[in-house]
């Protein structure tokens, strides 16, 4: 799975230099079982904070990618992240 993440990272963060790799852990959000890691990383203009989570919907597994400046991760995923997350529904072919 961790190569998974890579993977899906790396396509939106090709010039991003990875400092910091957290560890996956699972949570519940929702009604949904959740992977999660968390990337610090630096390009030539700042420092971020990258969250991804994972998780799967039938057949298919699906990624949300959140990006922020660093120092600011904790307290944006509690207050606005958190809350879109634990809203994922799956109704028939889409997601909500």
């Amino acid at each position: 799975i961790t190569t998974s993440f890579d993977r899906f990272f790396k396509q939106f963060s090709e010039k991003e230099k990875i400092l910091v790799k957290g560890t996956i852990c699972n949570q519940t959000f929702g009604n949904q079982v959740w992977q999660q890691i968390a990337y610090f990383t630096q390009n030539k203009e700042s420092l971020k904070q990258y969250i991804v989570f994972s998780t799967n919907l039938r057949d298919n597994k699906i990624f949300v990618m959140f990006s922020l400046s660093a120092g600011n991760l904790t307290s944006k995923i509690q207050k606005y992240i958190l809350p879109v997350i634990e809203s994922f529904e799956y109704s028939g072919e889409y997601v909500y």
